[in-house]
């Protein structure tokens, strides 16, 4: 049976394929089988409607994260900034950075970074910073995947690359 993990996999991976009425599904499917959404299910899909400049959507599933009892982190608040920089609503952005400080979260050089950019209105260089984000993102799918294996060879469902399993738990 699927656990969190493997539905986050699927869940990030749509939204960051564009796919977000995919992963639309696999929270149908998530809710269904009583499995409660976490922190980075409503990260990806943050991601998945900000990718699109779809920043209203995306600030509607943090209000609804919040009702639920999910309290947001500092990369749930970053993909909110980066999403309003790229759309280009600075001042937004700006609310989003102080609510975070406000809220007791520290925030990172991404963080700062972008609000910084934005600040001084070099769009161009908080794009960048996105993308550079989005490489960081898929890191973490990597190390995500990581993670599955892993289960699945604790759970004795994997028995061969025991060796690559191994080093995989280093890095997770």
């Amino acid at each position: 049976m699927p656990d969190i993990v493997t539905f986050n996999v699927l869940v990030d991976t749509f939204c960051k394929e564009g796919k977000v009425s995919e992963a639309q599904g696999v929270l149908k499917t998530m809710t269904e089988m009583s499995v409660e959404l976490d922190v980075v299910t409503y990260n990806s899909l943050m991601y998945g409607h900000s990718l699109w400049m779809e920043v209203v959507e995306a600030r509607k599933l943090f209000g609804f994260m919040i009702t639920k009892g999910c309290k947001p982190n500092v990369f749930s608040y970053n993909i909110l900034i980066n999403g309003y920089c790229k759309a280009e609503r600075i001042d937004e952005a700006n609310q989003l950075f102080n609510e975070m400080i406000h809220q007791g979260l520290t925030p990172n050089i991404v963080s700062y970074n972008t609000h910084g950019f934005c600040q001084l209105g070099k769009l161009r260089e908080a794009k960048s910073l996105t993308r550079i984000c989005t490489l960081m993102a898929t890191f973490q799918i990597y190390v995500r995947t990581q993670y599955c294996l892993m289960a699945l060879a604790n759970k004795g469902i994997l028995v061969r690359h025991s060796e690559s399993l191994e080093q995989c738990k280093v890095l997770a």
